[in-house]
């Protein structure tokens, strides 16, 4: 039997996690850690074939923990799901050993394949990382200041995007709000078009790039 360790100290997501892998497959046995201390222990008794991994843990980040998985079960695929979407964290996850890199706030959209798509060799990433990446990529080109050209988001959708940042999902920012979900989707809608993107995640990346979202 396959054996995936999932390492979030976030326990509703963690558990959630764990809740869809054994609905959507009996193949897979299991283990879920809450720090870098707890997984390390894990790993002396189990060999993982997959492990899903958040960067920011209460004993440390995961970059080490990426390295020592690599080096003790070098087959074992490594997917980051975490919160931040700078360059410097992404390059140094997929330095260290990852194979893919996930948003919290695209999971949702994600979760349902991450496990079938890194066991078939994919290296699942967000949209807007793999964007980021791409033109990391690309030959120097003159580029527009960060925000200039983009209209500017009302304080309302920035504030529901910056709930979507926080990972709240629709419903969830439609109580904080006092609003409809039907409203939060308009708004988001709104932001997409503005921020010429089609995803929370990618929308969440360029409003934090552009300066216009407070981390």
């Amino acid at each position: 039997m396959n054996c995936l360790l999932i390492v979030e100290d976030d326990r509703l997501l963690r558990d959630s996690l764990v809740a869809d892998v054994r609905a959507s497959t009996a193949d897979w046995q299991v283990f879920a850690a809450d720090s870098i201390g707890a997984a390390l222990a894990l790993l002396e008794s189990n060999a993982p074939d997959a492990v899903f991994l958040d960067l920011g843990l209460p004993d440390g980040d995961g970059f080490g923990l990426i390295r020592r998985i690599r080096q003790r079960h070098p087959g074992c695929e490594i997917l980051v799901i975490t919160v931040f979407a700078d360059e410097q964290r992404v390059l140094r996850s997929l330095e260290s050993g990852a194979s893919g890199y996930i948003l919290k706030t695209d999971l949702p959209q994600f979760a349902g394949r991450l496990l079938s798509t890194i066991v078939a060799g994919g290296s699942p990433i967000s949209p807007a990382i793999a964007r980021r990446l791409i033109e990391r990529l690309r030959p120097a080109v003159p580029r527009a200041r960060a925000g200039q050209g983009q209209e500017r988001l009302s304080q309302r959708e920035a504030e529901i995007l910056g709930l979507c940042a926080k990972g709240l999902r629709y419903a969830e920012i439609a109580g904080v709000l006092g609003l409809s979900v039907h409203t939060v989707n308009a708004h988001l809608k709104s932001v997409y078009r503005k921020l010429m993107v089609s995803s929370r995640g990618e929308a969440v990346f360029e409003a934090r790039r552009a300066g216009l979202l407070d981390d």
